[in-house]
């Protein structure tokens, strides 16, 4: 009768060799400045081949472009005094075109009006 031996089974080591972070670590960080020494000579580039800005100055520069105002910085408040007149029409009652009877009204009421005029269209009923 012959004895037959188990195989015996080992465990690596769970060690991980510090060359290799510290090789990858530095392939890394050559690749990361290369990249950003390559973008900035190619945005330098870009750049150089743009037509030169026009001067501006403060008095030759519009008021308003779109809907945003220029002037906030050198006449404080201007936006929100703006803002006020505006609110205090949108909540009072004026005439826009009397020859045709068109008025306006307050927002809020103008706003319930539509709500009772659809209400109604909703239900089946003409207001």
């Amino acid at each position: 009768m012959s004895l037959v031996r188990p195989p015996t089974v080992s465990q690596e080591r769970e060690v991980v060799a510090n060359r290799s972070i510290v090789r990858t670590a530095v392939v890394a960080a050559l690749v990361i400045v290369a990249a950003v020494l390559v973008s900035t000579r190619l945005l330098r580039d870009e750049t150089a081949r743009l037509p030169a800005a026009p001067t501006v100055t403060p008095a030759a520069a519009p008021r308003a472009i779109g809907v945003i105002e220029q002037t906030l910085l050198s006449r404080p408040g201007g936006g929100l005094l703006q803002r006020e007149r505006e609110e205090a029409a949108l909540r009072r009652y004026a005439w826009v075109d009397e020859a045709h009877e068109r008025v306006r009204i307050p927002i809020d009421r103008a706003i319930s009006l539509y709500v009772e005029r659809h209400a109604a269209s909703d239900a089946g009923v003409r207001p």
